[in-house]
């Protein structure tokens, strides 16, 4: 995503962070999801101070959803060695 759009995803969320703090409070969960697959292992995303702090003002979750080069092939093996589903 370019710095540009998610500049102005950020500019939605914040303009929203009253409503979505209330939303927060009745019990319904603020997250953002990142997956990465990665040929290499090397590397990866890197979270700057700032935006870890408005992450952390909105009351958001980030969590990293992480497969590696192969990982799919090797679960596929695996469930079909030992029976799984």
């Amino acid at each position: 995503m370019s710095k540009n759009i998610f500049h102005i995803c950020w500019i939605a969320l914040e303009n929203k962070a009253n409503e979505l703090r209330s939303l927060i409070e009745q019990g319904w969960r603020a997250d953002i999801a990142c997956m990465r697959d990665s040929e290499y292992g090397h590397g990866g995303p890197a979270l700057s101070p700032e935006l870890m702090i408005r992450l952390a003002r909105l009351g958001i979750e980030l969590w990293f959803d992480i497969y590696f080069y192969g990982a799919y092939e090797l679960m596929e093996k695996e469930k079909n060695t030992f029976g799984g589903r």
